[in-house]
């Protein structure tokens, strides 16, 4: 007989290995190890290191550093040598040099100034990229260090088997973490270990480098293995308070220390950038040459706000971010069937569902909008620049006279309005293209999200009915039913939890379906409609106790409600270390940066309309001095009106909204990115949807004040004038 013979260890490798076989994560394995994904960075290193190696201990370099980098490269899994970073850094600079030393020869100062920050940036990001992949490997790692833990823990309280806690927490976490153990696991099928503790000492000292914490409380879980009783309780009880405590310590000292990057960030991003567009009109008019146009100072600031400056900012960002602490994760997707896909926009229509791609759907929809704007650009830009041709040649298709009029239209207050809502759909083609593109990329696998937490949530209540019941050893169809009436007396009887239990008793009662087959049945089972890890898992617990008794089944659950509790208590831990920061930062970026923008963009637009108002009060005043007294007695007054004149050469207030406008976007976008990198960490959804929202508000209240200062206000600094 197969299996005669084998002791109980064995017998427990040999059940193991049967669901292992079966197990789509080992499929999935087996796949991901044919593909290799490279970086941009490993590519362009692995090509210029077959080039030529430069050692960076020749260079020099301090071997310090090289050892510090050797170990970001291990930590990140970055495929590449300090030999081939070394050729990244240099042979580029050998090339761009010598030309960039040619191009400061013709190029204006500020362009020489730019030119020469290229290879400063350069060798600074070949140099921290792997430290900065390391630490958020580290990050990453981290939010799910927390959620491996805990589903070991429960699992190894219920069943004493290091393989089987190790294949729970693969089964039900997605990471770098879990990837590594899915990798155990493999070698474990294959005999390259013959143990799971001697595959885990392989790791640890690896794991080490990325989180100590870790490490610490998988050595409890696996000296739990070996004892009993309350022994070993409290060895899983150890495990779990002390990554539970050491994620605490880790959130509360990043929560202090992102007071000062915040109001830097404010500051610098926000207020003070701001500040210096609502001057600029005043600067392009006093301290332009004399004529305007589409370069000069119009470049320089179009390049500075809309390139220079949140480039900057989401460096910063970046940084702050890379350094959270991890917490618990988002309920996984990876086993959800029929996940939406991130590159369709789908389209209910009736019965039928059509699947549009996205991301020419958001470009489409924006270039749509656009248009107007697009076509108003390109009519001032070509007018701007047939007026420079006539002052560089002498002579040309627009007269001084006719620019005059053409520079006078653009301010006429009956002019304003459709003017600004010309440029404004820029914004708004901009905007509704990064909307769609953002919402409709996560907006379902969102709503699928909110339902299996919606699950987790509402747990708690059945299993605790459940456990309930089988301490008092009723049937498990007595018990099920009890369950149900318990979500109706809570009033919970209308939650995806509820109606999962409902379905479940309704095909054991009316089908005489076996429990196992009505929740975990090919085609029938009801644990297909309801995605959510910490049920299947739970289901899949009761299904293999069953036969063990009622009492033992009873306690089981009581492990998982324990589990959830824990997880409960550890999310609502961070929410509370996390909630002032992330309310201030949704104000900026809801409130704060649009306000501003607006400001600014109205200032702009008012300070042009009050000095051309002054000025065309002053020549009323020349020329009625010059006709009463001569020439003489209105030199002096010409003389004074002479800095008003400059208006011809004042940036168009357009210009100034567009420029505004999508320094607001550009912020909104970082601010949006900041916000939910503190409160979700790396979490492409809710970033996804988070940036989509945050472009939705500020773009509403930014348009709200813009109209209210161009229909309202700019008319009654005209009548007032």
């Amino acid at each position: 007989m197969k299996g005669q013979g084998l002791d109980e260890q064995e017998l427990r490798r040999s059940s193991f290995k049967e669901d292992r076989f079966e197990s789509l994560d080992y499929k999935r394995y087996r796949e991901d190890e044919k593909v290799k994904f490279d970086t941009k960075y490993e590519k362009w290193a692995n090509k210029l290191g077959a080039i030529k190696k430069l050692d960076l201990s020749n260079i020099p370099f301090s071997e310090k550093g090289i050892k510090e980098l050797e170990k970001d490269l291990r930590v990140s899994r970055i495929k590449v040598t300090q030999e081939e970073i070394g050729s990244l850094l240099f042979l580029p600079l050998f090339v761009v040099l010598p030309i960039f030393a040619i191009l400061t020869i013709f190029l204006p100062t500020p362009l020489r100034i730019i030119t020469w920050t290229i290879p400063f940036l350069w060798s600074y990001w070949v140099i921290t990229y792997p430290n900065f992949k390391a630490t958020v490997k580290k990050i990453k790692s981290s939010d799910e260090a927390l959620k491996i833990i805990l589903y070991m823990a429960m699992q190894i309280k219920i069943n004493p088997s290091l393989e089987k806690g190790l294949k729970s927490a693969s089964d039900h976490t997605d990471g770098p973490l879990s990837k590594d153990i899915s990798k155990i696991l493999w070698d474990l099928e294959t005999n390259k270990y013959t143990t799971a503790k001697k595959a885990l000492a392989k790791n640890m000292k690896f794991w080490r480098e990325w989180s100590a914490e870790f490490v610490k409380s998988l050595k409890f879980l696996m000296d739990a293995i070996g004892r009993v009783g309350k022994s070993k309780q409290r060895m899983i009880q150890t495990s779990q308070e002390s990554i539970i405590k050491s994620t605490k310590n880790k959130m509360s000292r990043y929560v202090q220390d992102l007071e000062t990057p915040i109001k830097l960030i404010h500051m610098a991003g926000i207020v003070l950038p701001l500040m210096g567009l609502i001057m600029f009109p005043l600067i392009s008019i006093f301290l332009n040459d004399g004529r305007m146009s589409i370069g000069g100072l119009s470049f320089y600031m179009g390049f500075g706000y809309v390139v220079v400056l949140p480039l900057l900012l989401f460096f910063i960002v970046k940084r702050i971010i890379a350094k959270r602490p991890g917490a618990y994760a988002h309920p996984s997707l990876k086993n959800v069937r029929d996940l939406p896909p991130k590159d369709k926009l789908i389209l209910n229509i009736g019965s039928d569902k059509y699947y549009l791609p996205l991301k020419q759907v958001a470009i489409l929809v924006g270039v749509i909008i656009m248009i107007p704007g697009l076509l108003y650009f390109t009519n001032l830009i070509s007018t701007i620049t047939a007026y420079e041709t006539s002052i560089d040649v002498g002579q040309g298709q627009i007269t001084s006279q006719e620019w005059q009029d053409f520079v006078e239209n653009q301010y006429r207050v009956e002019n304003v309005v459709p003017n600004v809502l010309k440029s404004m759909t820029i914004f708004w083609g901009i905007s509704a293209g990064l909307i769609i593109y953002f919402g409709g990329k996560s907006y379902k696998r969102k709503k699928i999200r909110e339902k299996i937490r919606e699950i987790e949530e509402n747990l708690e209540i059945g299993l605790s009915g459940l456990e309930g019941s089988l301490s008092k050893e009723m049937p498990l169809e007595r018990a099920l039913y009890n369950v149900v009436d318990d979500y109706q007396t809570t009033g919970e009887g209308d939650t995806p939890t509820s109606e999962f239990f409902q379905e479940v008793l309704q095909k054991v009662e009316r089908s005489s379906t076996p429990f196992e087959k009505a929740v975990f049945g090919e085609k029938i089972g009801a644990i297909w409609g309801y995605p959510s890890d910490i049920l299947e898992n739970s289901m899949k617990i009761v299904t293999n106790s069953i036969m063990h008794g009622t009492k033992s089944l009873a306690n089981n659950i009581r492990t998982i409600i324990n589990y959830i509790r824990n997880k409960n208590d550890i999310e609502e831990m961070i929410n509370n270390l996390l909630s002032s920061t992330v309310n201030q930062m949704k104000i900026q970026a809801n409130f704060i940066a649009p306000v501003i923008t607006a400001a600014a963009a109205s200032m702009s637009l008012l300070i042009i309309q009050v000095l051309y108002g002054i000025a065309r009060q002053l020549e009323a005043i020349e020329q009625q001095i010059g006709l009463g007294n001569g020439a003489d007695a209105g030199g002096g007054l010409a003389n004074q009106i002479a800095l008003v004149q400059n208006l011809d050469s004042a940036v168009p207030p357009t210009i100034m909204l567009l420029i505004v406008s999508l320094y607001l976007i550009l912020v909104s976008v970082i601010l949006a990115y900041f916000t939910n990198g503190i409160e979700n960490g790396f979490d492409e959804i809710n970033r996804d949807i988070t940036i989509s929202k945050t472009l939705m508000y500020a773009g509403v209240l930014f348009t709200f004040l813009v109209l209210i200062a161009s229909v309202y206000v700019t008319p009654m600094i005209a009548e007032i004038g």
